[in-house]
């Protein structure tokens, strides 16, 4: 993992130094794909500490509470951008790259981070399933109604102190 890491961040610098593209766009497709997945797997490791943080306070905190888990929730929104996109976890430290399966980064080191993307995920789409809105909420809202925990949470008035501490 540390070599592509450091491979990555030297390789970004003088890509976005030069116009590899100009005049020619038909390796850009497949360039696009390879740094945003790598994009996403160097954020393993950049965001490992904030990651280790966060679920060392999930692990102290009683699932029968949810208010605290709404404001963990929004607390580590940023660095849920870890989410598994642009790559597919194998075990709990192998990861394949999504447009080119032959490609399988050893991602040891940052299993926390791995780990923190499902829980998290698990957690999110659960609130967000528990507080889906209802056909009244579709109607005030004109027929659309944004898929976000804070607007679904907003819209049945639960926890709006959180909200706005963590929405401002």
């Amino acid at each position: 993992m540390t070599i592509i890491y450091n491979w990555y961040k030297y390789h970004s610098k003088i890509i976005g130094k030069t116009d590899v593209f100009e005049g020619d766009y038909k390796y850009f497709k497949e360039y696009n794909k390879l740094r945003t997945s790598l994009d996403k797997i160097c954020e393993l490791k950049d965001l490992f500490i904030g990651v280790v943080n966060a679920i060392e306070e999930l692990k102290s905190f009683e699932f029968e509470e949810e208010e605290f888990l709404a404001s963990w929730l929004f607390k580590y929104e940023k660095i849920r951008e870890v989410a598994t996109y642009g790559f597919k976890t194998l075990d709990n430290h192998l990861v394949q790259l999504s447009f080119n399966k032959s490609v399988i980064i050893d991602c040891s080191a940052y299993k926390e981070s791995l780990r923190f993307s499902t829980v998290y995920n698990d957690l999110y789409w659960k609130l967000l399933d528990k507080y889906s809105p209802t056909v009244e909420h579709f109607k005030q809202e004109g027929g659309y109604v944004n898929c976000t925990l804070e607007k679904y949470l907003s819209l049945h008035n639960m926890y709006p102190e959180i909200i706005l501490k963590y929405k401002k």
